[in-house]
């Protein structure tokens, strides 16, 4: 099962990611504000809609389920509603409306994927893919001459080892606090093997 949450960060457009997304989504949950957004992107059933609905009333809301939570609380809304989301053990997770003009949320948000290392999660703008790699062997897909960004989660770094990128990818270069920005696929698939380690990365979805 492929779960959407739709987040209340920047407002999503009609973009063709996004419609692709929808498409192929089984289960989808709104967060408070993220609601409206699902509806600008023509999500008409909607799963379940949490939050502490401090910028939606829960009379204007249409869906199977509404899941309220207290204003004071130590987690986010979508924090918790990436929690509810795992407890229903699906295949994968895709946030929209993750991102936006509030940096302290939209890092928040990006670390929030390291949390959760059990299950495959990604944020998806209209601009990037962001996600986590952990396993010993990774296989990317991209296009040839898509930009690629990776980020280490903890240092130092053991072993990484890469193939199908433009500049290979070594622990070393990592190590003496450097990143591997706007790297690039050079086939249409690329291998990254790790050793224990964790990156984040983001993968850009339009040349910019």
């Amino acid at each position: 099962m492929h779960i959407l949450i739709v987040a209340h960060g920047k407002a999503p457009t009609l973009h063709h990611i996004y419609k692709s997304l929808i498409a192929e989504t089984d289960y989808v949950i709104a967060c408070d504000g993220g609601y409206t957004y699902a509806h600008l992107l023509g999500i008409t059933s909607i799963n379940d809609v949490m939050g502490d609905f401090d910028s939606l009333s829960q009379k204007d809301i249409q869906a199977q389920k509404i899941i309220p939570f207290p204003k004071d609380k130590e987690k986010t809304d979508l924090e918790l509603a990436v929690e509810y989301a795992i407890s229903k053990k699906p295949d994968k997770i895709t946030i929209i409306g993750a991102t936006g003009d509030r940096l302290d949320h939209t890092f928040h948000n990006i670390f929030l994927l390291a949390r959760f290392p059990q299950i495959s999660i990604k944020i998806i703008d209209q601009y990037n893919e962001i996600f986590v790699i952990e396993k010993n062997k990774n296989i990317l897909h991209g296009a040839i001459g898509q930009k690629i960004s990776f980020i280490p989660l903890k240092l130092p770094i053991k072993t990484i080892h890469s193939e199908g990128l433009r500049y290979q990818l070594n622990a070393e270069w990592f190590n003496h606090g450097k990143l591997s920005i706007s790297n690039e696929f050079t086939d249409l698939v690329a291998m990254i093997y790790l050793d224990n380690d964790r990156f984040l990365v983001i993968k850009v979805l339009e040349n910019r």
